[in-house]
């Protein structure tokens, strides 16, 4: 897949889009929570992880998300705001971690929806940091579309940085290429008398769900 294809595909469509539909969700009475805040955040998150994995200089390792992420908060997030600097640890070790893992954003964490004059307000008295996902949604886009997307499809792009682009998602899609054929390998070697459903090689067939 080109860089091109990829950043079409995968950046401007699956986690832009999912992020514009998710943003559509509004709470229906009597609720009071629901609104996708917590799905919304993570994604935006995971996204900023990827695109820092694609724009590193050295090869992808996928041992180093955190280390992608704070490169893409700081170079290119912070850009937008810089009320943002100075919050990548923070925010990578509280919310990503407390989200990614247990669905529950770890203390002193508060997600809003729509109330963007409270976004990233840090309160040190209390030890509370406020994140709203529309506006880290809208940020995350607009910090692609300025900062990342120029470098690919701009009229002045960068070809050495659009080659190194390209290197970095070649190596992500084989390494986890080569996981997956390893993990597949180990279901099919599982023990006998597994009752996962496995489709012979070659038949055309389909797993026969209940």
């Amino acid at each position: 897949m080109t860089i091109e294809d990829f950043l079409r595909q995968v950046v401007e469509g699956y986690l832009f889009h999912d992020l514009a539909n998710m943003n559509q969700i509004q709470l229906q009475p009597p609720q009071t929570d629901g609104a996708a805040g917590y799905p919304m955040v993570i994604t935006a998150l995971s996204g900023m992880e990827l695109l820092g994995g694609i724009l590193s200089p050295n090869p992808f390792n996928k041992r180093n998300g955190d280390d992608y992420f704070r490169d893409y908060w700081d170079n290119y997030l912070a850009k937008i705001n810089q009320g943002y600097s100075g919050l990548a640890d923070l925010v990578y070790q509280l919310v990503r971690h407390g989200l990614a893992h247990t669905f529950v954003a770890k203390h002193g964490i508060i997600v809003t929806k729509g109330a963007p004059s409270r976004h990233m307000q840090v309160d040190m008295q209390n030890n509370i940091l406020i994140i709203d996902a529309t506006r880290l949604y809208q940020d995350l886009e607009r910090s692609y579309n300025l900062h990342v997307k120029p470098l690919v499809f701009g009229q002045n792009k960068n070809q050495s940085v659009r080659n190194a682009m390209q290197q970095r998602l070649d190596e992500m899609i084989t390494d986890y290429e080569n996981d997956s054929k390893r993990l597949f390998s180990q279901l099919k070697s599982s023990q006998p008398g597994s009752q996962v459903p496995i489709i012979p090689a070659n038949t055309g067939g389909t797993i026969p769900w209940p």
